[in-house]
């Protein structure tokens, strides 16, 4: 099985764009080929705290990197987690962002964000060009 994951990660990795769902199953693939036993959500929720406090110590320390790659591990976390409860998240994607155009923009609930939306307060500023 571990032969059939590298060569997948492969073919998703030359430039075909992946959805929510792609990057939940790849994450489900992984933990799969690895045999990791099904331990439920509350290994998982203790790995995200460690994660997130991480997170914190490298967005703390201006340490672009170690904040990419500690979003990068709290994101698998969370993908395994919609693994585990078989959660449709592109699904979720829409239905969300009208909650929260709803919510904090004030907006009908069918206007869809605009990349000219400034920044929220306390954002980091750009980092090497990229936005934060």
């Amino acid at each position: 099985m571990e032969a059939a994951f590298s060569i997948r990660i492969i073919l998703r990795q030359g430039g075909e764009r992946m959805t929510l769902n792609a990057y939940r199953d790849e994450a489900r693939d992984f933990m799969g080929a690895i045999g990791a036993p099904g331990e439920g959500p509350e290994p998982k929720i203790a790995w995200l705290d460690e994660e997130f406090r991480l997170l914190k110590g490298a967005v703390s320390a201006n340490e672009p990197d170690k904040i990419r790659h500690q979003i990068y591990d709290m994101l698998f976390l969370l993908f395994e987690l919609s693994a585990d409860y078989g959660f449709d998240l592109d699904g979720e994607w829409a239905p969300g962002r009208r909650r929260k155009g709803k919510k904090y923009l004030g907006a009908p609930a069918k206007q869809r964000f605009s990349p000219a939306l400034p920044p929220r307060k306390g954002r980091l500023p750009r980092v090497n060009g990229s936005p934060s």
